[in-house]
C-alpha cells in the first residue's frame, strides 16, 4: 500500500489586523499528517506531547478506524491493536511516549495502554471501555462499564470507578501529573455536569454557565480547567475555571458570543484551543480569541474545523477539510513561526498589510 506523505505548507508573513484579532498574532507552518488509507481516507489527531508526537486514528481501507502515531520523522505509523482485533484509536500520549486508547474486537471496545517500548496491554476494565489519557506517572483515565459506563482511574495496579453525581453515567477526559482528573458526570435529574477529582477521590461538581449541561475536557499542570457548558441563553460556550473558582465564559466580549463553542485543550502557558460554531478552530491567548484560519494562508486550501490540543511549544493539533466537495478530512499540525515584535510590524491604514508566501514541500517515502 502506498502511504501518503505529510505535506508541509510554510506560511510566512504578516496578517491583516481585524477587529478582535491580535496585531502580533503568529503565523504557522501547517503539516498535513496524511492517512494510511486510500486517497480519500480521513485521519483525526487527538493528543500531542511536548516532543511534537501526535496520536489519533485514521480510516483504514477495510473500513475500520485504527490508531496512529506521528513523530515528525516520515509518515504516520499504525500502532496496531490487541491480538485478533481489527480497529481502535489513540487519545492520549505522555512525555515518555505511553499512549492511551482502545482496541476494538468488532463487538466491544477495550481500554488499552501502549508502553513506550511499543507493547500494548489491555487494561482490567469491565464491559465496553476506552482510555482517554495517560499522565507522566503512567496513571490512566477513561470510561468503561456494562450497560452504563462510568469514569475510571487506573493507578497502575487497579481500576477505580469514579462514580457519578447520582445519575447513570460519567466519563473522565484528562489527567495531569498531580493526579487531577476532569470529565463529566450525570446527575439524578439526567443533566450532566463537569467534574474535578483528585487522584480518584470524590467528584467535585464544577457547575455550569447557567445552562443544563457542562463537560470538563482538559486540565494543565496548574490545575486550570477548560471545556464546554450550556448557557442560560441556550448556547454551548467554551469555559475556563480553576479548581476553586467558578466557570468563566471565554466568548464574553468577543464576536463569537452568539455561536456555539468548545474549549478542547490548554497548555501550561494558559493558551487554549477549541472549536467555534459549525466549523472553525480557535486559539485563546492573552485574553483574545482568534480564528485560527486567519493565521494560515487561505490559498493553501485547508479549512480548519476544530483544534483539539496544544503543547507548551505552541504546536496545535487540528482537524481540517481540504475540499468541501470531496470532504477530505485530515489531522493537521500547526507549528508557530517566530514573528517580529509589534513595534517592527508595518501597519497600513487600520490593519497590517498581508505579505503571504506559500511554499510546498512533499517528502517522498
Amino acid at each position: 500500500m502506498r502511504r501518503r506523505s505529510p505535506i508541509i505548507v510554510e506560511v510566512v508573513g504578516l496578517f491583516l489586523s481585524v477587529a478582535g484579532l491580535a496585531s502580533a498574532a503568529p503565523s504557522y507552518i501547517v503539516t498535513d499528517l496524511g492517512s494510511l488509507g486510500d486517497a480519500r481516507s480521513d485521519s483525526h489527531g487527538r493528543a500531542i506531547n511536548n516532543s511534537g508526537q501526535v496520536v489519533g486514528y485514521y480510516l483504514s481501507t477495510n473500513g475500520n478506524y485504527r490508531p496512529f502515531l506521528y513523530t515528525g520523522n516520515g509518515p504516520m505509523q499504525d500502532l496496531g491493536t490487541l491480538p485478533g482485533d481489527a480497529g481502535g484509536g489513540a487519545y492520549g500520549i505522555n512525555t515518555s511516549g505511553q499512549i492511551a486508547g482502545y482496541s476494538n474486537s468488532g463487538l466491544n471496545d477495550h481500554a488499552t495502554l501502549r508502553g513506550s517500548s511499543g507493547s500494548m496491554q489491555q487494561l482490567p476494565t469491565s464491559g465496553i471501555s476506552r482510555a482517554a489519557d495517560v499522565n507522566d506517572n503512567g496513571q490512566v483515565v477513561g470510561y468503561g462499564g456494562i450497560g452504563y459506563h462510568h469514569a475510571f482511574f487506573y493507578d497502575g495496579a487497579q481500576v477505580n470507578d469514579l462514580g457519578t453525581f447520582g445519575g447513570d453515567q460519567s466519563q473522565a477526559n484528562q489527567i495531569n501529573n498531580s493526579g487531577q482528573i476532569v470529565g463529566a458526570a450525570d446527575l439524578a435529574d439526567h443533566t450532566t455536569h463537569a467534574f474535578l477529582s483528585n487522584n480518584g477521590g470524590p467528584l467535585r461538581d464544577l457547575g455550569t454557565l447557567g445552562g443544563f449541561s457542562s463537560s470538563a475536557l482538559a486540565i494543565n499542570e496548574a490545575g486550570t480547567i477548560v471545556g464546554a457548558s450550556y448557557t442560560s441563553s441556550g448556547y454551548q460556550h467554551a469555559f475556563i475555571c480553576t479548581g476553586n473558582g467558578p466557570m468563566v465564559d471565554l466568548t464574553l466580549g468577543t464576536a463569537f458570543v452568539n455561536c456555539h463553542s468548545t474549549a478542547n485543550g490548554i497548555n501550561n502557558k494558559g493558551q487554549i484551543v477549541g472549536g467555534i460554531g459549525g466549523g472553525a478552530a480557535f486559539i485563546y491567548s492573552d485574553g483574545v480569541m482568534t480564528d485560527l484560519s486567519t493565521l494560515i494562508d487561505p490559498a493553501c486550501g485547508w479549512y480548519l474545523e476544530t483544534a483539539y490540543a496544544i503543547n507548551d511549544n505552541g504546536q496545535i493539533l487540528c482537524d481540517a477539510i481540504y475540499d468541501y466537495g470531496v470532504r477530505q478530512q485530515h489531522a493537521l499540525l500547526l507549528t508557530p513561526i517566530n514573528t517580529p515584535e509589534p513595534s517592527t510590524l508595518v501597519l497600513v491604514g487600520v490593519g497590517a498589510v498581508s505579505l503571504l508566501a506559500c511554499t510546498w514541500r512533499r517528502r517522498r517515502v
